[in-house]
């Protein structure tokens, strides 16, 4: 199974990147939709952005900050794909879980992250641009929740600059959606090519002994 841990910011584009990963043929897996569900069962609040952020942070603080990829991987393995798009990394050790997964199973990981010049992130959330929807379209205060998001003053809160900062640094890919969405769509595509390309390439050294 190829897994791609998605990361996004607020309106930054990575719930329509998850859609055109779905268009390749990708199986989703929503780590806001298993988040949804935890919190429904243990009866806390799941209406604002706000609610999901808090929530999120009770959830790791009791189980753990690599709680909610522990779940989605558990979900990816039911979809049967043979590739998965996990949509939602917001914390280091939610990367450092994956990344452990790959190496204790050789599943092959890619992480992407989709970012945006925060003025255009804004004035998408003032539009109400539709590229992104769910727990986005609750942003009554853009400023506020994207610091949130971005350095949560708990630890176990998102940590987003932080996760971009290592996938700039090489730990993955990182597209900047900058533009109109046919201009993101060309390259999820050219990435999904890139990213084809290479797991044939370590089939062929695996066969041949190479690898």
């Amino acid at each position: 199974m190829l897994i791609i841990g998605l990361v996004g910011r607020l309106r930054g584009g990575k719930n329509e990147s998850a859609r055109i990963l779905e268009r390749h043929g990708f199986a989703q897996v929503i780590i806001s939709e298993i988040l949804r569900d935890e919190l429904e069962q243990y009866g806390l609040p799941h209406t604002t952005r706000d609610d999901f952020i808090e929530g999120g942070i009770i959830l790791k603080e009791t189980y753990g900050t690599a709680y909610l990829m522990h779940r989605a991987l558990q979900q990816a393995k039911t979809t049967g794909a043979k590739t998965v798009v996990i949509d939602g990394l917001r914390h280091l050790d939610e990367i450092d879980f994956l990344l452990s997964h790959q190496h204790l199973t050789c599943d092959p990981v890619s992480l992407l992250g989709v970012d945006a010049d925060v003025n255009i992130r804004r004035e998408r959330a003032r539009q109400g641009d539709s590229r992104d929807t769910g727990t986005e379209r609750f942003t009554p205060d853009f400023d506020q929740l994207d610091a949130e998001e971005n350095h949560h003053p708990n630890p176990a809160g998102p940590q987003l600059d932080q996760c971009f900062a290592i996938l700039r640094d090489g730990a993955g890919t990182v597209i900047e959606n900058n533009g109109p969405l046919p201009a993101l769509e060309t390259q999820i595509t050219q990435y999904v090519q890139r990213l084809m390309s290479d797991a044939e390439g370590r089939k062929t050294r695996t066969a041949e002994g190479r690898y």
